[in-house]
């Protein structure tokens, strides 16, 4: 063989594995691929479903999401607390039988409908009520009616003042703390008119403002679950 032969033969050899590989890497780029799930790192936590209040699309006054994410935050905190109440089954008859965040609507809503009977849901709402005229510290403020001077004995240890109980968020924690309280203190949410533990008027039974059918109905209403 002579030596132009064996150049033809190698560049014919070169031609074939060139086409060959081409073959191989058009079939390739058309092989499937199978989707890969994103891999958690152990310990992830998931992240909480969020619970939207009837509160958010109120007709007169209305409150931002970020104002329901709050109060669920604060009340899945000490969520064992309102659970313990003995007439938690009053507000919301399966309650117990509920998940974590049917429990948490329940109450948000109960919350909510309290709100909406003690202030129209209007976070700049302020009475003297029971207080002193020339004294705002004394005066009924907010979103649940609060006064500033409840704090010293509520033990929650804020200092909010007149105007940041006409913010939602500083309204709701000490709303939370006094409830709180008063479940610790009396074992219940709705309380007789006779208690030395009431507060709203609008829960108490016997009294003359109290609104107890009108907010468990709104909770009826916007928690169907529990009925």
């Amino acid at each position: 063989m002579n030596q132009r032969t064996k150049l033809a033969l190698t560049v014919i050899g070169i031609y074939a594995v060139a086409m060959v590989l081409a073959t191989c890497l058009l079939g390739c780029e058309n092989v499937p691929t199978m989707p890969v799930d994103p891999i958690e790192a152990p310990g992830t936590p998931k992240p909480k479903k969020r619970i939207a209040l009837s509160w958010e699309a109120g007709k007169g006054y209305s409150l931002l999401p970020e104002t329901s994410d709050y109060l669920i935050s604060l009340l899945r905190a000490d969520l064992a607390t309102f659970s313990s109440a003995k007439d938690v089954t009053q507000i919301c008859p399966k309650y117990h039988s509920l998940a974590e965040d049917g429990k948490l609507k329940a109450l948000g809503e109960f919350s909510a409908a309290l709100a909406y009977y003690e202030s129209s849901w209007n976070v700049k709402s302020s009475s003297v009520d029971v207080g002193k005229k020339e004294n705002l510290d004394t005066y009924s403020v907010g979103l649940f009616q609060l006064s500033v001077v409840d704090q010293s004995w509520a033990g929650g240890g804020t200092k909010y003042s007149f105007a940041d109980l006409q913010t939602s968020k500083p309204n709701i924690h000490l709303y939370v703390i006094l409830m709180k309280r008063q479940i610790m203190k009396s074992g219940e949410i709705i309380l007789p008119n006779a208690s030395k533990y009431r507060y709203w008027a609008i829960i108490l039974e016997g009294n003359k403002y109290q609104k107890i059918s009108s907010v468990l109905g709104r909770v009826k209403a916007n928690v169907p679950e529990c009925y």
